[in-house]
């Protein structure tokens, strides 16, 4: 079988995809004000006068359009979740043992 015709590996199993990843997690865009790139002078200035942690979340929502759906979701199984009724202290136990910060609820 020729080059060409081998079955291209994912890019997350691609060596250093993994990492790539990874390292995205903890840098910033290299341009503070990435998501104005698109707008005109007039739109541009505006945009610049949002507090930053508005315009941090506008680029990560404009971000947010170039992950995966395997990114970001996680599996049925894996997903920690308490009942409505729960009492606290079975409710503190449930996130100490999970190791997050919020957890869906459910009722029944």
């Amino acid at each position: 079988m020729s080059e060409a015709q081998k079955p291209s590996a994912p890019e997350d199993s691609a060596p250093g995809g993994f990492f790539q990843r990874l390292k995205g997690l903890f840098t910033r865009p290299a341009a503070e004000d990435e998501f104005a790139d698109g707008l005109d002078d007039g739109q541009r200035a505006a945009a610049m006068r949002l507090p930053r942690a508005r315009r941090e979340m506008i680029e990560r929502v404009i971000a947010f359009d170039e992950k995966r759906v395997c990114d970001v979701m996680a599996p049925r199984a894996d997903i920690v979740a308490v009942d409505f009724d729960t009492s606290l202290p079975n409710l503190i136990k449930a996130f100490a043992d999970a190791g997050h910060s919020r957890l869906p609820v459910y009722r029944g």
